[in-house]
């Protein structure tokens, strides 16, 4: 067998559920073209979600058939329920992002063993997704595979242009926790040492696992914030997650965060997701690793201890966040006099980013793709 017909093979396991607003269009022919470039001659299949209006859904769609990409695309477009256009928290009951149902929607579609939730403003690198299927078609007893985030950042949040700063994302903010123990308990009790990291959010994913996530998810009403730590949870309770040592993903910072960007997750405000999210949890681990019920919410609360103190002092904080952006000195005195302390538990068997060449040769591969239309 042909290299390329090998690959083609593992290829057509995996569908893209690619998230988009249809205001975005620069970012999602950005991305599409970069999938076309790498994977249009295997007809890579990808599932678009668009959450925008449904006369700019047509729109983008039809601009998207133009193009007559080689790529196996199919469309749908999510209705949202939300009527506050100003929220920038979950709170109350209300979430800021809307993940479950939307995603439940875009599954629809997926028929595929295997799924990677994308975003529009993201890239994954050429070799990920052969390499993570190959090593999951290998090792059934892992349902996830990632490495390192390359970040990058313009002087303006553009899908084009000169970028300004690049890094490689640390792994220890957030930090990534060990889900290579073969005992299920283990793993949940790792995955609580830190505020917990989404390593399997964005990653190459079992697609039946997700869809049995998100079931939950909507049972539960369990969405936002707390949804990207379910899927995490679920995915540590099942399934041991990979890391393997490359730079498996690019993703590009918003600039207008700082000013815009979501507050931090409130104790206070979100007791009732709080209470949904143990519940979900317990009932997890009842229903799929037969774990009796105060045994499982005695491992739900012990793995979260960390999460409600933190967000407890969040609220605390909430003050000194308010006179910050009302008064931009503090934040300028607070940057250069005050930098915060990182209690981490790094596990030392985490891999970590040594080799110098393919740190370049992953950022010349963005460079050349963000700064070839620079004067757009």
């Amino acid at each position: 067998m042909q290299y390329r017909d090998y690959k083609k093979k593992f290829l057509n396991k995996l569908t893209i559920i690619l998230t988009t607003h249809n205001s975005r269009y620069g970012f999602i022919f950005r991305c599409l073209d970069n999938f076309e470039k790498e994977y249009g001659c295997y007809n890579l299949q990808i599932v678009i979600t668009d959450s925008g209006d449904i006369s700019g859904f047509n729109i983008l769609k039809n601009e998207i058939i133009k193009k007559k990409y080689n790529l196996k695309i199919q469309f749908i477009h999510f209705l949202s329920q939300k009527v506050d256009l100003l929220r920038k928290r979950d709170a109350y009951g209300q979430t800021l992002y809307e993940y479950s149902n939307r995603l439940l929607d875009a599954l629809k579609l997926v028929h595929t063993e295997y799924s990677v939730i994308a975003a529009d403003d993201d890239f994954y690198f050429p070799n990920y997704f052969i390499k993570s299927l190959i090593f999951l078609e290998k090792n059934h007893d892992y349902a996830s595979v990632y490495g390192h985030i390359l970040k990058f950042k313009l002087d303006k949040f553009k899908p084009y242009g000169k970028i300004n700063d690049l890094w490689i994302s640390e792994d220890n903010n957030p930090p990534n926790p060990w889900l290579e123990s073969d005992m299920p308990e283990q793993r949940l009790i790792n995955l609580g040492k830190n505020p917990w990291s989404w390593f399997s959010w964005y990653a190459v994913q079992k697609t039946y696992l997700l869809k049995l996530t998100i079931n939950e998810a909507v049972k539960y009403k369990i969405d936002g914030y707390l949804f990207e730590k379910f899927v995490s949870f679920c995915h540590a309770a099942l399934y041991k997650s990979k890391k393997i040592d490359f730079i498996y993903s690019a993703r590009q910072e918003n600039n207008d965060h700082s000013d815009h960007g979501r507050e931090p997750f409130s104790y206070k405000r979100n007791k009732v997701q709080l209470n949904n999210f143990i519940e979900a949890c317990t009932s997890f681990l009842i229903k799929y690793k037969k774990i009796k019920d105060n045994q499982s919410r005695n491992i739900v609360l012990n793995i979260i201890k960390k999460d409600f103190i933190q967000y407890k002092q969040n609220d605390n904080k909430e003050f000194l966040r308010y006179l910050k952006k009302k008064f931009q000195l503090i934040s300028i005195i607070q940057k250069k006099f005050f930098k915060p302390k990182i209690n981490t538990l790094l596990d030392n068997r985490l891999v970590m980013v040594k080799n110098s060449n393919f740190i370049k040769k992953e950022t010349k591969y963005i460079r050349d793709i963000v700064e070839s239309n620079s004067t757009t």
